[in-house]
């Protein structure tokens, strides 16, 4: 089966944070299935892991705990995708942006989707993924609106 994530699930496989075991045991009942991974991801799973080290160091945490947690989580995705578990996946980016902008408008405004989560839902489309998994809401509503079956990990 042709699965894909978004960031918000990939987050989850690589770092523990709400909704982990969750989105780890949905991982496994699927099969493991290689996930695709796109420049889109790579800049998303990097800027997390960054923004999760500020939001620790403002909190009070220690430099050498934060260094080592996002070392980590960085050393996890790399493995993750020296073991082609995520792919380093091509998109043809015009053909998934034209597709983003054909149902931006409603999804925005319908459902309050941000930009990033209606190209993700793309990237499925384009990737002519069979299942799509998120852990948001709204873009679970957006992406089976969009005719995608989809998995919406609950991280309340």
């Amino acid at each position: 089966m042709k699965v894909c994530a978004d960031t918000s699930f990939i987050m989850k496989l690589l770092v523990s944070e709400p909704g982990s075991v969750t989105a780890a045991g949905l991982y496994r009942h699927l099969n493991r299935p290689r996930l695709p991974f796109t420049q889109i991801h790579q800049m998303e799973v990097e800027s997390a892991l960054a923004q999760k080290a500020f939001i620790a160091r403002n909190n009070g945490a220690k430099k050498d705990v934060v260094r080592r947690e996002k070392a980590a989580g960085i050393a996890k995705l790399e493995t993750w995708i020296q073991k082609s578990l995520l792919i380093e996946t091509e998109i043809r980016w015009l053909e998934c942006f034209d597709q983003t902008l054909k149902f931006l408008p409603l999804q925005s405004e319908k459902l309050g989707c941000r930009t990033l989560d209606l190209i993700h839902i793309s990237i499925a489309i384009c990737y002519q993924a069979e299942l799509f998994v998120t852990c948001d809401e709204r873009q679970a509503k957006a992406a089976k609106a969009e005719g995608l079956k989809t998995r919406l990990i609950d991280i309340s």
